[in-house]
């Protein structure tokens, strides 16, 4: 469970047409055991924090999210391939512009090895790399920005998964 003080995120309405903007692709056979939260409850997630960014000041708000749940193998690709650095990592992003798609890549290996070594829910976790990868789509890099943005969008995604629980 979250150990963070038990603050609400001032409720941002969410259009009909901002749940079409966010898009789930699943390429791990095992996302139905690995994936700490359920489909429906993530695209809820991802959905009410896209429209707090819609909220706030940022460089750039994606048009839309397409999130890709992978494993180590397709991030270690991806983060050679795209970010010259070799090994796996937990989330990368790419951002496509004010007004366009932005990509967020989220390995479920990484995120399962973390809790473990953290001790954190995994769950909880997954808020937080979705909150942090969704603020790299918004083109802010690490720093006060930053954090601030993640804390309101993490602040939402455990307000949401606590509902779902």
């Amino acid at each position: 469970m979250f150990q963070g003080k038990a603050v609400m995120t001032t409720p941002v309405p969410v259009p009909d047409a901002m749940e079409k903007r966010i898009r789930i692709f699943c390429h791990y056979y095992g996302m139905a055991w690995l994936c700490p939260v359920d489909k429906r409850v993530l695209q809820d997630i991802l959905t009410g924090m896209l429209a707090q960014v819609s909220a706030c000041a940022v460089p750039e708000t994606p048009a839309a999210v397409e999130l890709f749940l992978l494993d180590d193998a397709h991030l270690s690709k991806a983060n050679r391939q795209y970010m010259h650095c070799c090994g796996p990592t937990n989330v990368l992003s790419f951002p496509g512009g004010h007004g366009a798609v932005g990509t967020l890549l989220l390995s479920l290996d990484a995120l399962r090895r973390e809790c473990l070594f953290y001790g954190q829910d995994a769950g909880e976790h997954m808020v937080r790399l979705l909150a942090h990868g969704l603020a790299h789509l918004c083109g802010l890099e690490h720093g006060a920005a930053m954090n601030a943005l993640c804390d309101r969008l993490q602040r939402h995604g455990f307000v949401v998964l606590a509902s779902a629980w």
